[in-house]
């Protein structure tokens, strides 16, 4: 077990997440909105009852409805495939989504795994989400 541990360390900035998150599929703040609005909608999980689950299920969503990147879920979905399809992981993908940088390096600086792009190619792919903003 010892060893198992050695071999398997997590560590983000290398890209080693653990195997809980190998097949894993990232939600960028727009998605996760559009599910806790659907959550509210239909008050499923007793979330209009009240109390602290209530709270916290609120403060979730104004969280992520302030933080959200895109101008609909169309643009979202199409950055998400336009990264995927650069070879971009579903992590990273996540990461660039939410937190948008707005340089190659500063993206290589937030998401380190970034780092096998060429700086060109990252700045390439900035602009063309930068199209896709609803804040741009």
């Amino acid at each position: 077990l010892r060893a198992l541990r050695k071999t398997t360390r997590e560590d983000a900035t290398t890209g080693s997440l653990g195997t809980v998150f190998n097949n894993a599929r990232t939600l960028i703040n727009d998605e996760v909105s559009l599910l806790l609005e659907n959550l509210a909608t239909h008050s499923i999980h007793g979330v209009a009852r009240g109390g602290v689950g209530k709270e916290i299920f609120n403060k979730s969503r104004e969280y992520v409805m302030r933080f959200q990147r895109f101008k609909s879920k169309e643009a979202a979905e199409a950055v998400k495939a336009r990264l995927t399809s650069q070879g971009m992981t579903s992590f990273e993908v996540g990461c660039f989504c939410n937190l948008v940088p707005e340089s190659a390096e500063e993206a290589k600086a937030i998401i380190p795994t970034l780092a096998r792009f060429e700086n060109e190619e990252l700045s390439a792919l900035i602009e063309d989400v930068y199209q896709y903003r609803s804040h741009a």
